[in-house]
């Protein structure tokens, strides 16, 4: 299995080494060439994955991650629908997420409660002040 890798900082980096260790095949792209050239050296290979993905969505929000452009506006009703997918998703191949699962639950509180409109940085500002 050949695993695409965007994101190659703090939680990113080992992760990916842990993949490699494993002995899965894993390109990884990164806008610090240094995080890439470690991972080179663990067996990775370097590669873009701007249109990896082969979503538009993600053909779009792949560049952004990588530089780090990480502008607030998600909606959480968008939330619940994507953590939806990842949860089917791991459910399909017997992958437990619980975590997932946990924040899926919150937005699904949110959104129960009339704030599905309401974009997650406002949310968190409104618990934080």
């Amino acid at each position: 299995m050949v695993v695409g890798f965007v994101g190659l900082g703090i939680m990113g980096k080992p992760m990916a080494k842990n993949l490699c260790k494993a002995g899965y095949s894993l390109i990884v792209d990164e806008h610090h060439k240094e995080n890439t050239d470690e991972l080179i050296k663990s067996g990775a290979k370097s590669g873009s994955l701007k249109k990896i993905a082969g979503s538009t969505v993600m053909n779009a929000k792949v560049p952004m991650m990588i530089e780090d452009n990480v502008k607030p506006g998600f909606r959480i009703d968008l939330h619940i629908k994507d953590l939806n997918n990842a949860l089917e998703c791991a459910h399909s191949v017997g992958a437990p997420v619980p975590m997932t699962a946990q924040v899926s639950e919150i937005m699904q509180y949110l959104h129960n409660n009339g704030d599905g409109n309401i974009v997650r940085e406002k949310y968190i500002l409104t618990l934080t002040t």
